[in-house]
């Protein structure tokens, strides 16, 4: 009798814990496609980042933003901190359409909650050789907040992956 009652409290106690890793184990990693020139340079490194239309009515747009950081304390491109890929291989999101509908809040939370964050891009035309060349660009990242109406000017018209 007492080995029954042990196995049934051990089933009752392990389903939380097994439905809790499924859960989790959907913020594994998350691959985002960002527009080549939505890079900015950052203290020891550089920032990614998409705007979104923000609902909330006093404000104009959501900004996301993603560190990508030097790997020591000298300067580095943001090309050489990259990783040229083919993108057919990789599962990625657009954010204009994965996140649509969710609020800022919603979105901001489940972005933090990402063990693993990548961004991807386009490489710029100029740093094509030849047609066997990939076409694509990878960062691994951390996700580095949210800050509303901020828009990014650049006076030069030069993306920073062509440096």
């Amino acid at each position: 009798m007492k080995k029954i009652v042990y196995i049934i409290l051990l089933a009752l106690i392990s389903s939380p814990i097994h439905s809790q890793s499924k859960e989790e184990s959907n913020y594994d990693d998350i691959y985002i496609y960002v527009k080549n020139d939505r890079f900015i340079g950052d203290v020891l490194g550089y920032k990614a980042y998409f705007s979104l239309y923000s609902p909330d009515e006093r404000f104009q747009a959501d900004n996301y933003y993603f560190k990508i950081d030097f790997r020591s304390l000298d300067y580095e491109s943001l090309y050489n901190l990259g990783k040229p890929i083919n993108i057919d291989s990789i599962n990625y999101i657009d954010p204009y359409v994965h996140f649509k509908g969710k609020t800022n809040c919603d979105l901001h939370t489940e972005l933090s909650l990402y063990k693993r964050i990548y961004i991807i891009t386009d490489i710029p035309h100029s740093r094509i050789r030849n047609k066997e060349d990939k076409k694509h660009i990878i960062w691994h990242t951390t996700y580095a907040g949210t800050l509303k109406n901020i828009v990014h000017t650049n006076m030069t018209g030069k993306i920073l992956l062509e440096d």
